[in-house]
């Protein structure tokens, strides 16, 4: 039994011994070797010892070149990425997006639907049946365009106030007083401010002088 221990461990040390040593390699090469196929190389590298991996037709030798101008490029050339002489990497979108112009800077929009908001009354319909103060609310910036109305039996009156102001809470001998609509008429009575671009945090409305025989208010803001 010691015998055959020995001779093991006799065996294993010849091995060892006589084993080739296995350690990566990297050949040398100057230009760009060709190769047949089925055939296996080891990994190229640079007189510098970057290593050279073909990609497409192209040489890969690192993550980029910085240059002081974008590269220009033609059919079959290889690309990687693009750095100015501060370090950051060039980065433009061939494609355009829908919408965008590029030439005037601008990304254009289609004349879309109109929206609108209810700011006095309920339910897409007058329904305020007193002199009240709304609740100051927010609004898209821009274009918009201001519609009171009222109905009642008999004579309908009504004036309508829209302010505008920079707070959440209405104070109307301080906010601003951007429309005015005077409505008077048997029945019902409609009327719009003259389209305003004029922009608040907050908006509301004040009604006054309200009457006729049970009378509902609306003011509807479109934009």
């Amino acid at each position: 039994m010691k015998r055959l221990l020995l001779s093991g461990l006799l065996c294993g040390l010849v091995w060892l011994w006589l084993a080739p040593s296995v350690q990566a390699e990297c050949r040398i090469v100057s230009g760009t070797p060709t190769y047949t196929a089925g055939q296996l190389k080891d990994l190229t590298c640079t007189t510098n010892g970057y290593i050279n991996i073909t990609i497409a037709g192209g040489t890969l030798t690192g993550l980029g070149t910085a240059t002081a101008a974008a590269p220009t490029l033609v059919e079959g050339s290889a690309g990687s990425f693009s750095f100015d002489l501060a370090g950051n990497a060039r980065v433009t979108q061939g494609t355009l997006m829908a919408g965008e112009d590029q030439t005037n800077n601008l990304l254009m929009t289609s004349g879309g639907v109109v929206r609108q908001t209810q700011l006095l009354g309920t339910g897409g319909g007058p329904s305020t049946a007193t002199d009240a103060t709304t609740t100051p609310t927010t609004l898209p910036t821009g274009h918009k365009t201001f519609t009171g109305r009222i109905t009642c039996t008999g004579t309908c009156v009504q004036t309508q106030k829209i302010y505008g102001t920079w707070r959440s809470t209405a104070d109307n001998t301080l906010d601003d007083l951007v429309c005015t609509i005077v409505l008077n008429k048997s029945t019902a009575d409609q009327a719009s401010c003259i389209p305003t671009e004029t922009n608040f945090s907050y908006w509301y409305v004040t009604t006054s002088l309200t009457s006729g025989t049970t009378p509902l208010a609306g003011i509807f803001v479109q934009y």
